[in-house]
């Protein structure tokens, strides 16, 4: 079977990177908090927010660029199974 796990390093800019950890940091009233026995963590839902539609817009090509990539790297054809559901490029 083929390793589907996939590293991609550098994927956005350094220093994008530390724009979005001060923006997510100076923005405590936009953040949710998750509890869950001793563990929890906080998020910002950038969909609800309209400060982060640039990011979102800028994140969503990333992501779709290397959604791309990994298809290709992996050979992924559509397959549907109990265990696994794999996209083709033309859906």
């Amino acid at each position: 079977m083929n390793n589907y796990i996939q590293i991609y390093k550098n994927v956005i800019d350094n220093s994008y990177c530390d724009e979005l950890v001060n923006k997510f940091e100076s923005n405590p009233k936009q953040r949710e908090t998750h509890e869950q026995g001793p563990m929890s963590f906080a998020q910002i839902n950038l969909n609800l927010n309209k400060d982060w539609n640039t990011d979102v817009y800028e994140l969503s090509k990333v992501y779709t660029r290397y959604l791309e990539q990994y298809k290709k790297d992996c050979a992924v054809l559509k397959k549907c199974g109990q265990n696994y559901i794999l996209l083709n490029k033309s859906d």
